[in-house]
């Protein structure tokens, strides 16, 4: 169990790590190309700032609490999960290079929003994994 919150507060710091070079990456290129318009670059901090960081710190609580790592595919969920948020914030990564630098030909376009969808679903059958297994844990807890 204590390595397991190692493991998660890790998870949690990278993303908070994450979060701030992606911050500081959209401020920095946007004022550097003199772009005012919207971009996804500024979808990567927030994503990683909730959806990694805080996730993985909430996690951290419910393991000590219910010890969610001992339910079947407990490190399936995560690693889907994981996988799930890394390639949609590399789309957002790449989508928001594009949105600033030069206009995307529509097949380009299509092939970036298909790939941010693939990150997107993963993201969510990841997340519903994990809620699952937190419903499971909840539920052992409750009827021991």
């Amino acid at each position: 169990m204590k390595q397991e919150i190692k493991k998660l507060f890790n998870i949690a710091f990278l993303y908070c790590i994450l979060a701030m070079i992606g911050g500081v990456f959209f401020r920095e290129f946007t004022r550097m190309n003199n772009f005012n318009g919207v971009t996804s670059l500024s979808l990567i901090h927030t994503h990683f700032f909730v959806l990694g960081t805080f996730l993985f710190l909430v996690l951290i609580f419910i393991e000590k609490e219910f010890k969610i790592s001992k339910i079947k595919n407990y490190n399936a969920s995560i690693l889907i999960y994981n996988l799930g948020l890394i390639i949609t914030s590399i789309m957002f990564f790449i989508r928001g290079i594009c949105d600033v630098s030069f206009k995307l030909s529509s097949m380009y376009d299509k092939i970036i929003s298909g790939f941010s969808g693939i990150g997107h679903i993963t993201l969510g059958i990841g997340l519903v994994m994990i809620l699952l297994i937190i419903k499971k844990s909840i539920y052992d807890f409750v009827n021991k």
